[in-house]
């Protein structure tokens, strides 16, 4: 597949030529009590680490792109509601893939026939135990059609992406337990140990603002759940708490206020 991706792309022969010798070419061998066996050569693809991998995986994932705007081309084709004005069918980050469409089972099916042309190209299939199918405005019967069709089981919102808990909804303080849980963990950890103090106002400084200040690129962080990480961060390591005590509330204010302008957009 690789070869015929990188010829509709209208790539230079003699660079499809290189790129096809890298892919047949490459042998592995497998290293048992310290002895090593001799080489053999793969049957497909790369070997695990490929700087050459992500590259080709990109252009492979842009066939299933073209898929899915071929699938939403057609005029009967409806939109999520909330992506109907930018025609945005899919969004796609490595191997993490969410679909969009309005809930009516012969688009499901349009989409559905697109990303198994894709699999029977490219030999990669969605993981059926890792796959969801969450469905709104739509009653029971839809809702059972609709898994019969993909095969999925069905997922309630917030779901989790990448990392992130995926709402239709501003996130609720109970919905953020995720973020608490994640920065009360290193508190714990870095409590019980003899740290300087220059030292647990670095690792608070550059660890946990990171954490904080990617969730409030994405989400307005409600004040109750930035209320909780102070006290914990208060009672863990006392006076290091004014240093950083406002920056959580102004990290919180600084991009609930872009929100409210259209200046933070939730791609960021």
């Amino acid at each position: 597949m690789v070869r015929e991706v990188l010829e509709c792309l209208k790539f230079p022969t003699m660079f499809i030529e290189w790129i096809m010798v890298c892919i047949s070419t490459a042998t592995f061998t497998i290293q048992l009590n310290g002895g090593d066996y001799r080489n053999f050569q793969g049957r497909r693809g790369l070997r695990q680490g490929d700087p050459l991998s992500p590259l080709l995986f990109v252009l492979v994932m842009e066939y299933l792109s073209r898929l899915f705007q071929e699938a939403s081309s057609h005029a009967e084709f409806k939109f999520h509601p909330n992506y109907k004005y930018n025609r945005m069918v899919h969004l796609m980050f490595a191997n993490d893939l969410i679909v969009c469409s309005a809930t009516k089972i012969t688009l499901v099916q349009r989409l559905m026939t697109a990303f198994h042309r894709f699999s029977q190209s490219s030999g990669l299939i969605a993981n059926r135990e890792k796959s969801q199918r969450v469905m709104g405005g739509c009653n029971h019967r839809q809702r059972q059609s609709i898994l019969a069709v993909t095969g999925n089981q069905e997922g309630t919102l917030p779901f989790r992406c990448l990392g992130v808990p995926i709402s239709s909804n501003t996130l609720s303080k109970l919905e953020c337990s995720m973020l608490v849980d994640k920065i009360t963990k290193r508190i714990r950890v870095w409590a019980t140990k003899t740290t300087s103090y220059k030292g647990r106002v670095t690792l608070i400084n550059s660890v946990l603002m990171g954490i904080f200040s990617f969730w409030a690129n994405i989400f307005i962080i409600p004040q109750g759940a930035i209320k909780e990480v102070e006290n914990y961060i208060e009672i863990s390591f006392g006076v290091l708490m004014k240093h950083i005590k406002k920056s959580l509330i102004s990290h919180g204010m600084l991009f609930a206020s872009l929100r409210k302008m259209g200046a933070c957009d939730s791609k960021t």
